[in-house]
């Protein structure tokens, strides 16, 4: 549910650019280069309510929330040759990008975005992503874990911060520290933008054949498994087989105590569904 807000003006970007292109050996290597800058001021975003607010669940208001700079370079280089018969022509991309959050209006340089979380049933339990002056817009931030309480050294140190705390539970970071976890205690934990992103194509002939294959990597950016988060969260994982208990004390899986919304050992918001999400990908080869 969307909250109506007659205070909403017009966001605005100044974009600027500089590029340039070229060719060798008579064209048949070419590069080109371009530099891009994006400032945008007043930027338009749904904004989730708390239900304090008195909406239902879920409920966002779009909101003039602050200005972001968007920057990044795009290089192309291709090349062309002939052997005999044979005719061939490869292109590669290489591009970055970066997004700043600048500025937030109102009293906070922080602000919780509107997703709907990892697990469906708990999208309070589950919000993963905020803007934050200094960081890309929408990245994560999570609590921190420092393992399972699998000894009585360590849940006696840890519930000096949770005294419901028991063996088997995941210990927590106290980020801020005030000895209180909330979502004070969340920290940045990197974004699903990535840093890098290179493309490489390769394609040739040889009398009536055609070949041609494609390859496309991004590096540099984090995924939040939701499948994990959901199977866990609702105890549905395999490997909960395996958890802590009695008599399997080693071991790196939390036990189970309730779902996701009653207890918070596999809470959503957590960097436990944190995963490196850079790959490489054949897209595509085709032979004709």
């Amino acid at each position: 549910m969307n909250f109506a807000n007659e205070l909403l003006k017009w966001e605005t970007t100044t974009t600027s650019n500089v590029g340039i292109d070229l060719g060798f050996f008579k064209n048949k290597l070419t590069v080109a280069a371009e530099y891009y800058y994006a400032d945008k001021k007043d930027m338009l975003f749904p904004v989730f309510l708390p239900l304090s607010a008195g909406g239902p669940d879920n409920a966002s208001v779009t909101l003039n929330v602050g200005n972001m700079t968007n920057k990044g370079a795009e290089l192309t280089v291709g090349y062309r040759g002939k052997t005999g018969k044979l005719n061939w022509r490869m292109n590669g991309t290489f591009s970055t990008n970066e997004n700043e959050i600048t500025k937030i209006d109102g009293d906070t340089d922080f602000l919780f975005t509107n997703d709907f979380g990892l697990v469906g049933r708990a999208s309070d339990q589950s919000r993963v992503t905020a803007l934050a002056v200094g960081r890309e817009a929408g990245a994560f931030y999570l609590w921190t874990t420092n393992g399972i309480a699998d000894t009585e050294e360590k849940l006696a140190n840890y519930q000096l911060l949770d005294s419901n705390a028991r063996m088997g539970d995941v210990m927590f970071n106290d980020n801020n520290p005030d000895g209180v976890l909330d979502d004070n205690d969340r920290v940045y934990s990197g974004s699903g933008l990535p840093k890098y992103e290179i493309g490489y194509t390769f394609s040739a002939n040889y009398k009536s054949f055609d070949f041609s294959m494609n390859w496309y990597a991004a590096l540099g950016q984090e995924i939040m498994n939701g499948f994990n988060a959901w199977s866990y969260g609702f105890g549905r994982h395999k490997d909960l087989l395996y958890q802590w208990s009695e008599a399997n004390p080693v071991t790196p899986i939390p036990t189970y105590r309730q779902d996701i919304r009653n207890h918070r050992n596999f809470i959503g918001y957590s960097d436990l569904w944190l995963e490196d999400g850079s790959y490489l990908r054949l897209r595509q080869v085709q032979v004709v």
